[in-house]
């Protein structure tokens, strides 16, 4: 990315940051992988996921 493109919005970063944090997301691994499997079994429940 340019230099002149981070200065001009040198708040997005920290704005992306802030917007996950509200909206629950996690950095852990672990964390990410609970939430697929969780996700996964729904779809197998609904009859959705080809098999």
């Amino acid at each position: 990315m340019s230099k002149s493109l981070k200065r001009s919005n040198p708040g997005q970063k920290e704005k992306f940051i802030d917007k996950a944090k509200e909206l629950g997301c996690d950095e852990d691994e672990g964390a990410f992988e609970r939430k697929l499997r969780d996700i996964s079994k729904l779809k197998d429940k609904s009859g959705d996921r080809e098999k």
